[in-house]
C-alpha cells in the first residue's frame, strides 16, 4: 500500500496527521499480488490486424509480450532496449527507413499492464510508400 499526501501545511503537521489517521491500519505483511494470466492466448499470437481510421493516419505497431520490470526497477532493461530501437542516428532503423522514404518517426517502449505482465511496443509512423512496404519494415525491425 502506498500513500501520497499533498497539502499547504508544513511537513511536520502533515506527518502528524498521517501518523494519527493511518497508524491504526494493520500491516499484514501480505506478499505483492501477482497474476499469472497470459495477456495473449494462442489465438491472439502471430496475428495481423488492419484498421481503416476516420482520420488519415499510417501507423505500424509491433507488440511483444514482456514481463514487467518490478524486480529490475533499478536497471530498467526496457529503457535500454527502447533506446537502441528508437535511436535516430546514422545506422539506426529509423534513419534507414527514412532514407527509403518509408517513415517519419519511430517509438519503442514497454507498457506494464499488471504485475508480472506487460507489452513491449514498437510504433512506426509511416509515409504512403511506407504503408505499401510495411512488411519490409517489419523485416528491417527484426
Amino acid at each position: 500500500m502506498k500513500l501520497v499526501v499533498l497539502g499547504c501545511e508544513d511537513l511536520d503537521t502533515l506527518e502528524e496527521w498521517v501518523d494519527e489517521i493511518f497508524s491504526k491500519v494493520p500491516n499484514k505483511d501480505l506478499p505483492p499480488k501477482r497474476w499469472d494470466v497470459a495477456i495473449y492466448t494462442e489465438n491472439e499470437l502471430l496475428i495481423q490486424t488492419f484498421a481503416r481510421l476516420v482520420m488519415e493516419s499510417r501507423t505500424l505497431e509491433l507488440s511483444f509480450l514482456y514481463r514487467d520490470e518490478e524486480d529490475y526497477y533499478k536497471l530498467h532493461p526496457s529503457r535500454y532496449l527502447s533506446h537502441l530501437i528508437s535511436h535516430e542516428g546514422r545506422g539506426s532503423i529509423l534513419s534507414y527507413i527514412k532514407v527509403k522514404g518509408w517513415a517519419t518517426g519511430l517509438w519503442a517502449g514497454s507498457l506494464s499492464l499488471y504485475p508480472s505482465n506487460g507489452i513491449f511496443k514498437i510504433t512506426v509512423q509511416l509515409t504512403e510508400d511506407g504503408l505499401k512496404q510495411y512488411y519490409e519494415i517489419i523485416k528491417i525491425v527484426f
